[in-house]
Parts: structure tokens; C-alpha cells; sequence
């Protein structure tokens, strides 16, 4: 093989393997949406129903337990974002612990 083949080889082995690394973010992202939206719809949809069948405060009740379940859900996809490959996880340093017997 020439260098030339080598080097066109090594390109074509390079944009191979970063499509499906942004395939796979974009798909992340997707599905974080996909979640949030989600979650707003049934608890919005749990509070229409509270409301038309037992009262404006359970009502009340739902929206704000769907705020915070909104609120939740944000800073633990921002946590999850956070992490790069060089994250410190105490996991995965721990040491295999073996059953006293």
C-alpha cells in the first residue's frame, strides 16, 4: 500500500467513527427532550384532571409537583452533561470487596 492509501484509509476509518459519536449526542439530546416534554404533559394532564374532579388545590398541588419534577430532571441532565471521560468516578476506583466467609 502506498502512503497515499493509507492516509485515505485513515480518513475515510476517522469520519466512520465520528458520525455515530454525533449521531449518538444528537439522539441523546433528542431523548432528553423527549423526557422533559413528557413529564409537562402528564403532570399538566394530572392537573387538569385534579382540577375538573376534586379541587383547585390538588390542582395546585400537581402543577408544583411538576415544576419540581421539571426542576429535578434539568440539574440531572446538567450533572449527567457534566461528566467527561476524565470524571473522577469512586466506582469504578473501588477495589473488588470480597464476602468475609
Amino acid at each position: 500500500m502506498t502512503l497515499f492509501t493509507l492516509a485515505c484509509r485513515d480518513a475515510r476509518v476517522a469520519r466512520a467513527r465520528a458520525q455515530p459519536i454525533r449521531s449518538r449526542a444528537q439522539e441523546y439530546k433528542q431523548l432528553k427532550e423527549r423526557i422533559l416534554t413528557t413529564a409537562r404533559k402528564a403532570g399538566a394532564g394530572l392537573a387538569a384532571y385534579l382540577l375538573l374532579t376534586v379541587d383547585g388545590e390538588a390542582g395546585l398541588c400537581a402543577l408544583l409537583g411538576m415544576a419540581a419534577n421539571n426542576l429535578y430532571l434539568s440539574l440531572l441532565f446538567r450533572d449527567v452533561d457534566a461528566f467527561t471521560g476524565e470524571t473522577r468516578v469512586p466506582m469504578r476506583e473501588a477495589e473488588q470487596v470480597r464476602g468475609p466467609l
